[in-house]
C-alpha cells in the first residue's frame, strides 16, 4: 500500500473573506468537510497511515483528526509547518524519513482542496507497474477559444470552426512518489518547495516521471462557484 500526505497549509485567499474563519480544506461539501472526504476515500482504499500537513488555522485542524482518525480507523498525524512550505516542502523532508524505513512504500501527496473521483487503487497500481520514481495524476481541462478558429494552407481557407473547446492535461493535485526521491532532491532545502520546482529538478535528472490520465470528476475547489460545483458532483454520486 502506500502513505499519505494530505497538504492543508494553505491560506485559501481566493475564498476569502470565509478563509477568515474556516480553512479550504474544511469547508463542507454536502454533509461533510473536503478533508473528510479525502481520508474517508482514502480508508476505504486501505491506505492507513495519513499525514496532513498544516498552517493556516492549525489548532482548528488539531481538534479534529482525532474523532477522523477514530471514525474511519486510521492513523492521523499532524505536521505542523512553521512557515508555509509549498505542495512538496513537507513531503520531501517525509519522503527522506520513509526511506530509512523496512518498509519501503511510496508516499501518496493529495492537495487537500481538490474533489474528484480518482481511483487511488488503479492510481497506486500505475504508479508501481510502470516503475516511475514519480507520477503524477492528471485531468483534461476543457479551454473553449472564446473566437472563431481558421484552418488554413498555403493561404487558402479549409473552414472555420466555432468557438471550439480544447482539452489541456492539468496537474490534478495527486502524485505518488517513491522514498528515495526525498534524498535525491534534498539540495532544495526545507522552505517552500512548489511541484513545479520538483517536476524540473526531476527531469533534469533523467527521472523517470510518468504521467496517468484520471477521466471522471475533478474539482479544484478553489472559488465559491467551484464549491457549488463539489457539491453538485458529490450529491450526483450520493455522497452529499
Amino acid at each position: 500500500m502506500w502513505t499519505t500526505l494530505i497538504v492543508a497549509g494553505g491560506f485559501g485567499t481566493r475564498l476569502s473573506p470565509f478563509t477568515k474563519v474556516i480553512p479550504k480544506p474544511l469547508m463542507p461539501i454536502g454533509d461533510h468537510s473536503l478533508l473528510e472526504r479525502h481520508i474517508s476515500t482514502l480508508a476505504k482504499a486501505g491506505s492507513q497511515d495519513i499525514f496532513i500537513a498544516v498552517h493556516y488555522c492549525a489548532d482548528l485542524f488539531g481538534s479534529i483528526v482525532g474523532a477522523l482518525a477514530a471514525r474511519y480507523g486510521v492513523n492521523i498525524q499532524l505536521l505542523l509547518e512553521p512557515e508555509p512550505r509549498g505542495t512538496f516542502g513537507s513531503a520531501l523532508a517525509l519522503c527522506h524519513e520513509l526511506a530509512s524505513c523496512k518498509e519501503c512504500k511510496p508516499l501518496m501527496v493529495l492537495n487537500g482542496d481538490i474533489a474528484s473521483d480518482l481511483d487511488l487503487i488503479d492510481f497506486h497500481r500505475f504508479h508501481m507497474t510502470s516503475g516511475a520514481d514519480f507520477s503524477v495524476a492528471v485531468n483534461d481541462y476543457i479551454y473553449r477559444v472564446p473566437y472563431g478558429v481558421v484552418e488554413s494552407h498555403d493561404s487558402r481557407m479549409l473552414g472555420v470552426r466555432e468557438k471550439p473547446a480544447v482539452p489541456f492535461p492539468v496537474l490534478a493535485g495527486y502524485y505518488l512518489m517513491q522514498p528515495s526521491i526525498g534524498t535525491l532532491l534534498r539540495f532544495l532545502g526545507n522552505g517552500e518547495v512548489g511541484v513545479d520546482k520538483v517536476l524540473s529538478s526531476l527531469l533534469e535528472r533523467g527521472s523517470h516521471v510518468s504521467t496517468y490520465q484520471h477521466h471522471g470528476k475533478w474539482i479544484d475547489a478553489g472559488t465559491i462557484e467551484d464549491l457549488h460545483r463539489a457539491n453538485e458532483l458529490f450529491s450526483k454520486r450520493g455522497m452529499a
